[in-house]
């Protein structure tokens, strides 16, 4: 640890944001720009699987990145990132942080290849088993980088957080556009073009792989290893100790994600199977991008909430209530422009057959449109350092969405999964709006950093 005690790190974090100050809108418009590249590329690259490659294939790629790696990756990631940039008053060195955060890393990259490996894909599926273990090692990369990320947050260094997320994007969706389209044109669509077209998509997914890792190394840990106040120390005891206060953020990200996976392998189950599970992804991939998108809009925000928290109660509920109007008013432009264009936007972008699930479409739209709050009401939750309380709220959510999942899926898969997603939402987003009340109940404004700086130092 520095020589600094946790309330002059608080203060200095706070006379920082004062010093450079910047508007909620301005920051957003950084993290949402880098962010809205990066999810971009990423709808390309399903965009270009559903274009080149089969619904099958599709759901194979889904089921490897969402089903079985997110909820693996995450777990072991314990959301260091978020528990990072909330730790207002320096509890943990960024050693401590950084050193959990490469063995939770190694841990979720060894889990998900022995889960991937042992699927029941069969012999002759080999390119497919290297497009699902390239896609779920990806996912570990990622997670890795992102503790720089909250670095950024920190500084309020939005610009590179943008760029880095703009990076990541370009290098994953250049193998992708550039090797699919060359193989097609060499197959045609001879009688092994199919498999041609998956060994492309597996050499597209290791390419990515090899460029996220490049980008983390060479951009985001290059320039923050830098930093002069950069405190790299730690100890064991302090790692342990690091681990048990974020293991309920793990099990909360797993509990989400396991949410994420449950309408999947009930899809996956029903007589649709991996094509079903194509069809619902490709649709699924649209709404999550906007879910991605408030998220960032909230992380410009971060730094801000975690400071006004602390210092100033009243400054806290106002940019609070930004967010949660940001949300609602993405959430019903989103809806609004899926119920009048969504058919044309499916078939423009995936094709007829895709575009026969239209009302799916707008149902997996309104769910996001609902979920976007809960978006921002567990922001603020982790931003609280309110992390064990999330834990019973996560598994009732599970509860409801593997009940909905059960009962709506079998007959109707994309539907069922769709009509899950809303439900899953609506009961999340009440649940963390009673929480976020509870804690902010038991608290009044006092005066804090924030205000001692606005008003001057206290008279003597």
């Amino acid at each position: 640890m520095t020589g600094t005690a946790p309330g002059d790190r608080l203060e200095e974090r706070a006379g920082r944001l004062q010093a450079a100050p910047r508007s909620l809108l301005h920051s957003a418009v950084y993290t949402v720009a880098g962010s809205g590249a990066f999810n971009l590329c990423r709808w390309l690259v399903v965009v270009l699987l559903v274009r080149y490659t089969s619904p099958d294939a599709v759901g194979w790629f889904d089921l490897a990145g969402v089903a079985i790696a997110a909820p693996i990756v995450l777990f072991f990631g314990l959301e260091l990132r978020a528990a990072y940039v909330s730790d207002g008053r320096d509890e943990f060195p960024f050693g401590a942080y950084r050193a959990l955060r490469r063995l939770g890393t190694g841990l979720a990259a060894a889990v998900t290849a022995g889960v991937i490996l042992t699927a029941p894909l069969g012999a002759t599926l080999t390119p497919l088993m290297i497009l699902m273990l390239a896609t779920g090692l990806g996912r570990a990369l990622l997670n890795g980088q992102e503790l720089y990320l909250g670095y950024y947050q920190r500084r309020e260094a939005l610009g590179r957080l943008a760029w880095s997320n703009v990076l990541r994007g370009v290098v994953m969706v250049i193998p992708f556009a550039t090797i699919l389209p060359l193989v097609h044109v060499l197959y045609r669509d001879g009688p092994s073009a199919k498999t041609a077209l998956l060994w492309a998509a597996a050499a597209a997914a290791i390419i990515q792989d090899l460029g996220w890792l490049a980008v983390w190394l060479l951009y985001d840990r290059r320039w923050t290893e830098r930093q002069p106040e950069l405190d790299r120390s730690w100890t064991w005891r302090q790692m342990t100790a690091l681990a048990w206060q974020t293991l309920p953020l793990g099990v909360v990200m797993l509990l989400i994600n396991l949410c994420d996976s449950v309408p999947r392998w009930f899809i996956r189950a029903s007589h649709g199977g991996a094509t079903d599970l194509g069809y619902f992804a490709a649709l699924k991939v649209i709404s999550l991008g906007i879910g991605l998108f408030m998220m960032q809009v909230a992380i410009a925000g971060a730094n801000r909430i975690v400071v006004f928290y602390h210092t100033d109660l009243s400054a806290f509920r106002r940019t609070a209530a930004a967010l949660l109007l940001i949300a609602a008013g993405l959430g019903g432009g989103i809806l609004a422009a899926a119920a009048l264009f969504g058919r044309w936007f499916l078939e423009t972008a995936y094709g007829p057959e895709y575009a026969r699930n239209q009302a799916d479409f707008v149902i997996l739209i309104a769910a996001q449109a609902v979920s976007l709050l809960a978006t921002v009401f567990g922001f603020l939750i982790t931003q609280m350092r309110r992390f064990w309380i999330q834990v019973p709220i996560q598994i009732a959510v599970l509860a409801a969405t593997t009940i909905s999942a059960a009962v709506l899926v079998p007959d109707e898969p994309v539907r069922g999964g769709a009509w899950t997603a809303l439900v899953r939402a609506t009961v999340q987003s009440g649940l963390f709006l009673l929480c976020v009340l509870a804690a902010l109940g038991g608290r009044d404004p006092q005066p804090g950093a924030s205000q001692r700086l606005h008003n001057g130092p206290p008279p003597a």
